[in-house]
């Protein structure tokens, strides 16, 4: 399969997200680097994790992904319906890879800050099972 997975699961995480119409009404994109002047709402993702979980004859991981929506409205609403949409989309999904390979996708973790008192930011951490 692959030496590492996040950058398969990055791109299958990022093409459902903007496959889904319902959620890309909501936000002006889904970005890995965040181009600057980009208008929130929007998602970002933002930070992985790997472990090496196979067996002696096929590949394994046992990854995390983390997005990140940010919002500009007035109380945690719009951002908390962004991340109601993420959710919809890849909890208890299954994501084809690059490969052909398919892999597992769960919820793990949800919390609403307030970086600077303006911007609203819910982080999102999925778990993700990928297998050869």
């Amino acid at each position: 399969m692959y030496p590492s997975a996040l950058r398969h699961i990055q791109k299958a995480v990022y093409a459902a997200l903007t496959g889904n119409a319902p959620l890309m009404a909501l936000i002006t994109g889904v970005y890995d680097s965040i181009p600057d002047a980009t208008d929130p709402p929007y998602v970002h993702i933002s930070s992985d994790t790997e472990i090496a979980n196979g067996t002696f004859s096929k590949d394994g991981w046992d990854c995390t992904i983390t997005l990140q929506v940010y919002s500009l409205g007035i109380g945690f609403k719009e951002a908390l319906t962004i991340a109601d949409a993420v959710t919809t989309v890849l909890h208890r999904a299954t994501l084809t890879l690059d490969s052909g390979s398919c892999c597992y996708c769960q919820k793990e973790y949800q919390e609403t800050l307030t970086p600077d008192g303006i911007l609203r930011q819910v982080p999102l951490r999925f778990r993700v099972i990928a297998m050869e």
